[in-house]
């Protein structure tokens, strides 16, 4: 999916915007469903950036998303799965995970995720307390390393006051009598997760004040609600593991003491039936079914496939336990608890296989590796004695070359001095005649020099010339306009004359006339002998 660019392309649409909510929910689902087990695509999926600024990383956005009350919850269910797939066999994310809770010398500007599970963790809403607690559990699930890690996170509960475990926090939020049913649910969820197969997280929670009185109290209450059934299944179920990973440190609640309690007051038949009630509430069998997560009201947000999964694995291991103690009567030992256990090892084998399949092919392909690598020697030995040779055989070939150019040279030379030897002995002495005419071209050269100072001269007359008869000509010019300008001005005043005497009463003869007779005065003589 990585290589052929479609995980680019949905993460495009991941973080665009303007994308409408159900198609922006299917689209998160899709990108879990592609980077879910896969490394490379998880490794891809925690380098993408939110186009945003400051930029974010796409999860961390996602994270802000699902914390949101006010984001829609098929979207928020749709976030969840996304990371919870990111986390899946994923130890680097699970680690980067708790390392943004762990406290550090550097001070952290920009949110991370553990910073926004935490705010979910401990908001008024619900929803949000589930969610960050479900996603705070998939960060530990099948690594007892980040278990123990996650120990040290500490919270700053109240100014001046001292800070408190993350553990301890959770462990004082589940006592309180008005916590809300889904938010109990998921601590529960994420406790009973975080206890498994950590003794230094089984010795944390029951070295808490009043913890194993309210998991007691909560065993053996009488309600009859559905979900109150569920957390109290919760709580047998968080009991038996303490009990399976006690490792006797803490006085009082050591595994004998731990059992006694059980049998003394609740009872096994009452601790084996309420633990048998979270297989049978319908929210197990809706979660248990597949991981993906769809919720169509808030009210069936209860329970999460991989709980599920353990809860299955450990269900059994719990329940022989307690029953051997009822019908023995007797304290349980280390040796009875390592076969009860066979379960959790039977699981730990199942890991211990697929390392050792992984191993085989890691030392599989280092074996085609080295012999790949000893193909490759072989073939640069055989090049670079070839290249030794082809460079002895140039070093040869320039040698020779050298030799044959000299020779060649010399033959030359001497050819050369021989032809220049005869072609002196047979060339005659032209000099007298050479010098007389170069002397006749000296005398022509002189002269056409003295012609061209001549015509230069004549020119330079003639251009003085018809400088003079271009100023006359300009003269004449201009008198002529003088001229044309003075008989304009007569004509003029002559009609502006006859019009005054025509005004007057005289009587003129017509211009035209005039201009006949100017022309031809005898006219009228000529026409009368006719």
């Amino acid at each position: 999916m990585r290589n052929c660019g479609l995980l680019e392309a949905l993460c495009g649409v991941l973080m665009g915007s303007g994308v409408p909510a159900d198609i922006l929910t299917e689209t998160i689902n899709t990108v879990g469903e592609v980077v879910r087990g896969d490394m490379n695509n998880q490794e891809f999926l925690s380098m993408v950036m939110a186009p945003s600024n400051p930029p974010r990383p796409a999860i961390v956005v996602l994270l802000m998303s699902m914390v949101n009350e006010k984001q829609p919850l098929p979207l928020r269910c749709a976030v969840l799965y996304c990371f919870e797939c990111y986390l899946y066999r994923n130890e680097i994310g699970q680690t980067s995970l708790v390392q943004t809770l762990l406290p550090s010398s550097t001070e952290v500007s920009s949110l991370t995720q553990g910073q926004l599970l935490c705010d979910g963790l401990f908001s008024t809403d619900a929803l949000a307390n589930w969610f960050s607690a479900v996603a705070l559990m998939h960060g530990l699930i099948e690594n007892p390393a980040q278990k123990e890690q996650l120990l040290r996170v500490l919270l700053a509960t109240a100014v001046g006051s001292p800070p408190v475990s993350l553990l301890q926090q959770c462990t004082t939020l589940l006592l309180q009598g008005n916590y809300r049913v889904q938010s109990k649910i998921g601590l529960l969820m994420l406790i009973c997760t975080w206890l498994c197969h950590c003794q230094l997280a089984v010795k944390g929670f029951l070295s808490a004040p009043n913890s194993v009185a309210f998991l007691i109290a909560q065993i053996s209450a009488n309600e009859h609600d559905e979900n109150e059934y569920l957390i109290q299944g919760l709580c047998a179920f968080l009991m038996g593991i303490c009990i399976q990973f006690n490792d006797n440190t803490v006085s009082n609640y050591r595994r004998e003491d731990l059992c006694q309690l059980v049998v003394k007051r609740i009872s096994c038949e009452t601790f084996v039936t309420k633990l048998g009630e979270v297989s049978k509430h319908e929210s197990y069998s809706k979660a248990a079914k597949q991981p993906q997560i769809r919720f169509r009201a808030p009210t069936d947000v209860l329970l999460d496939h991989e709980f599920c999964k353990l809860f299955k694995a450990l269900e059994a291991v719990i329940v022989k336990t307690i029953t051997s103690i009822g019908n023995e009567g007797s304290n349980i030992t280390e040796l009875t608890l390592s076969q009860e256990a066979s379960g959790i090892v039977s699981q730990y084998k199942d890991i211990i296989r697929e390392q050792d399949t992984k191993i085989a092919e890691l030392h599989a392909m280092v074996k085609r590796n080295v012999n790949e690598m000893e193909d490759i020697r072989r073939q640069l030995g055989e090049a670079q004695a070839s290249n030794s040779q082809l460079s002895d055989a140039n070093i040869l070939l320039k040698a020779q070359l050298a030799a044959a150019t000299e020779t060649s040279q010399v033959n030359h030379i001497g050819n050369h001095v021989a032809a220049l030897n005869i072609t002196g002995n047979g060339i005659p002495n032209h000099h007298g005649h050479d010098g007389q005419q170069i002397q006749a071209y000296q005398m022509e050269n002189a002269r056409l020099q003295q012609e061209v100072e001549r015509l230069s001269m004549a020119l330079r007359e003639f251009q003085v010339k018809f400088t003079e008869k271009s100023l006359e000509m300009e003269k004449l010019r201009k008198d002529e306009e003088d001229l044309l300008e003075l008989l304009t001005d007569q004509d003029t005043k002559i009609k502006q004359y006859r019009q005054q005497l025509r005004d007057l009463g005289a009587q003129l003869e017509d211009p035209s006339d005039e201009d006949d007779s100017d022309e031809n005065p005898n006219g009228a003589a000529d026409n009368g002998l006719k």
